[in-house]
């Protein structure tokens, strides 16, 4: 309570994210939005098919002289024309090129990384080829394509993944955090995971949890070693269980995908000037 007023707070991993109100600020929102408003922009983007969109986007409530306007920004390299949209009496505006000259790099450089793909890894080309489409446009369903592709990319020597991935920094949960890494397989810490998995089904049966707590069936993962070489993010995890687009998740992925290990450096990363 503060001033006999509520806020309204999510704890997530130890830390406090709070539901943008007068009391507090978030990056995702602009300030004075409420939480009827961000529900409407989700009830919206949901109505039109584009529930996920929201990943790639920051949602902004701007006043004009016809009063209030929900503005969703995406996050792309091409900055098109916003579309103008009335949803349950509320105006709401689809704005492209949010973090334009950051996404026009990344698409850029991740064009001249697929020049040098092998051949053979025709789905590591087609995660290339949805990964500049969906940092371009914006479109959140590219990305999701080149999630399709990375499940299908099977034992790649070095994995990579990036985009608006993580959405726990964002109290609705539905806006997602960007991070990006490179790893490189340890082959050997792999296998001994495959053996776990092998034996998974018989390890789920002896938990102390009635069998309707689980899923009707086992998603066998393709459970991955990595030693990472970077990762881009506010946080470090110890392991990553994506894609996390449920429909791919259900009826795509070979997850969870991989286990993360960190080591130092031995020397500088840069030379010292």
């Amino acid at each position: 309570m503060a001033n006999g007023r509520r806020i309204n707070i999510t704890w997530i991993s130890g830390l406090l994210f709070l539901i943008p109100c007068e009391f507090t600020r978030s990056t995702y929102y602009s300030a004075g939005i409420t939480k009827a408003e961000i529900e409407l922009a989700q009830d919206f983007l949901s109505e039109h098919k584009m529930g996920d969109q929201a990943y790639n986007t920051r949602l902004f409530r701007v006043e004009t002289p016809s009063g209030p306007v929900l503005k969703i920004y995406v996050a792309c390299a091409e900055a098109k024309e916003s579309v103008a949209h009335t949803f349950r009496g509320k105006s709401i505006e689809m704005c492209y090129g949010d973090h334009q000259p950051f996404m026009k790099c990344l698409a850029e450089s991740i064009d001249k990384a697929s020049k040098h793909v092998p051949a053979e890894r025709i789905d590591q080309a087609k995660m290339c080829e949805k990964y500049v489409k969906a940092f371009k446009g914006g479109n959140i369903n590219d990305h999701k394509d080149s999630q399709r592709a990375w499940v299908k990319d099977k034992g790649p020597p070095v994995e990579t993944n990036i985009g608006f991935i993580e959405s726990y920094r964002d109290p609705f949960g539905v806006r997602g955090e960007f991070e990006g890494f490179v790893a490189v397989v340890n082959r050997e810490q792999s296998r001994k995971f495959q053996d776990l998995v092998d034996k998974a089904t018989e390890f789920i049966a002896m938990l102390p949890w009635p069998s309707e707590f689980e899923k009707d069936s086992f998603l066998r993962p393709d459970f991955t070693s990595l030693d990472v070489v970077s990762f881009a993010s506010s946080g470090i995890p110890a392991g990553i269980n994506i894609p996390n687009y449920d429909d791919i998740r259900y009826r795509d992925a070979r997850l969870p995908k991989s286990n993360l290990q960190y080591r130092a450096p031995q020397a500088p990363v840069a030379p010292k000037c």
